[in-house]
């Protein structure tokens, strides 16, 4: 498996590792209520790194979507694959501590995030909408 240097797509071989529904092609207040109930929202956590958002909106919906092993290793590909892409529009100057904490992230999320997995799904994206926000 490589990383793709087109638009942070994750590769394997010559194959394009796409999510199964992208977060961005969500309503815009669906966006803005799962950014808010996953961390990701006015009320954030401490460490803010808002290069990352894009790239950790889709891994949890990635993970709350579900599915098998392979399912999760590719969201935590694709996971690395948006921080790198997003580090490379920094300025120079953030770029070193940007691909730090990319990889620092994406080893967390390998060690610790399988217990945040649903190896029940995948599941269909109005289940997964409605467990998170109910009645949208």
């Amino acid at each position: 498996m490589s990383l793709g240097r087109n638009r942070g797509v994750a590769t394997i071989g010559q194959k394009k590792m796409q999510p199964r529904h992208s977060f961005r092609s969500l309503p815009l207040h669906v966006q803005e209520e799962l950014a808010d109930r996953w961390g990701l929202g006015p009320g954030r956590w401490a460490i803010k790194v808002p290069t990352y958002d894009v790239a950790s909106l889709q891994h949890d919906l990635d993970y709350s979507i579900g599915g098998n092993a392979r399912d999760r290793y590719q969201s935590d590909r694709r996971f690395l694959s948006g921080m790198l892409a997003a580090v490379r529009g920094l300025p120079w100057y953030r770029k070193p501590g940007g691909y730090l904490f990319a990889w620092i992230f994406y080893t967390m999320v390998r060690a610790f995030g399988s217990s945040r997995f649903d190896f029940d799904g995948p599941w269909p994206l109005e289940v997964v909408l409605y467990r998170e926000l109910g009645d949208f």
